[in-house]
């Protein structure tokens, strides 16, 4: 139950904990320097936590254009050699409660509770 928010963090909990925040740190720091071709060590003279704005991120090496959505996608549809009108799908953010996560196909069940307006049930962290 490491993390768990229901008691106080041991020392061996925070020590697991940093080493896979460390260890992860180091795979994101190895895909920039490999994605990029840039060097590790200026990679790691960037990622100190820091946000970049894009223009400050271009400058830096960190994207290679500036834009929103539907210029990634033009982009994306020059790089792939696809047609001017190029067919799109989206996928719909999943935005189910905790307990439809947790009951999946089985959660149509709770329709009638939904059509009755009952709240929904939460998961909230002690404090929230």
């Amino acid at each position: 139950d490491a993390g768990s928010p229901f008691r106080e963090m041991t020392d061996e909990d925070r020590a697991v904990f940093q080493q896979l925040i460390d260890d992860l740190f180091q795979q994101f720091v190895d895909a920039v320097a490999e994605g990029r071709h840039m060097d590790r060590e200026a990679v790691l003279a960037l990622a100190d936590g820091r946000v970049y704005s894009g223009r400050q991120a271009q400058a830096l090496g960190l994207v290679d254009r500036l834009g929103g959505f539907w210029d990634a996608v033009d982009w994306a549809r020059e790089l792939a050699g696809l047609p001017e009108e190029p067919k799109l799908e989206y996928r719909r953010r999943d935005r189910r409660g905790l307990l439809r996560w947790l009951l999946g196909d089985d959660a149509d069940a709770l329709a009638p509770l939904e059509e009755a307006g009952v709240p929904p049930l939460r998961y909230a962290l002690p404090g929230w």
